[in-house]
């Protein structure tokens, strides 16, 4: 009958725009999942350290560049842990200057004193940019470290 011809058209419908739903979402994962190997693959074959920083300053990725130059482990870098390690002095201007960065500055640059546990002081610099929020992702930071101990 006609009107049963209708309902399973409809059924039809339905069920052909979840699956293409599905499929796009697949494609849409299988997409993020490239990308972030291709982050991971670049940050750890990279010579200089990389970091990232959720919205709240939170350290949330180091590479092993980043630990070679802070004698700092991955796990023991994460959250705040990082900054456990710099002296006082170097830690309240470092502050003062991820702030100035935070309300508004595009760009960070800051040199600073590093305490390595097997070399000694060090000089390290630091560069970070602001990582673009998107969807549910509240963006956050993306920087890299050198030792420019001369």
């Amino acid at each position: 009958p006609p009107a049963r011809r209708e309902a399973v058209i409809a059924i039809l419908q339905l069920f052909a725009a979840r699956a293409a739903a599905e499929i796009e979402r697949r494609e849409t994962e299988t997409a993020l999942r490239t990308s972030e190997a291709r982050f991971r693959s670049l940050s750890e074959s990279s010579p200089i350290g990389v970091y990232q920083f959720d919205q709240h300053g939170n350290c949330v990725y180091v590479n092993k560049r980043w630990s070679e130059i802070t004698g700092i482990s991955y796990k023991d870098a994460l959250h705040k842990g990082w900054r456990e390690r710099l002296p006082a002095d170097e830690l309240e201007r470092l502050q003062t200057a991820w702030t100035a960065f935070t309300s508004g500055q595009h760009e960070f640059s800051h040199k600073l004193r590093f305490d390595h546990p097997q070399h000694g002081s060090r000089w390290i610099q630091f560069h970070a940019r602001r990582l673009a929020a998107f969807g549910n992702d509240p963006g956050g930071f993306v920087g890299t470290i050198d030792d420019i101990t001369t």
